[in-house]
């Protein structure tokens, strides 16, 4: 078997570093809002927030210990 078999990419595909970003920014401007709506929630409602986490970070360290 030949070491030159490699398959070449299409020259229509994009380079990966740039199809990465171009992917990571198509994901950053569809959690957009959400992440707005979490900031806003989190803004007003501080400390339930922080209660919310606690409890996040108590259930999974139980489990993670499980």
């Amino acid at each position: 078997m030949s070491r030159n078999s490699i398959p070449s990419r299409p020259k229509a595909a994009l380079p990966p570093p740039v199809a990465a970003r171009s992917t990571f920014g198509e994901i950053a401007d569809a959690v957009g809002p959400i992440r707005e709506t979490f900031e806003q929630a989190i803004g007003d409602h501080p400390l339930r927030a922080a209660a919310v986490s606690l409890a996040l970070g108590v259930l999974v360290g139980w489990l993670i210990k499980r």
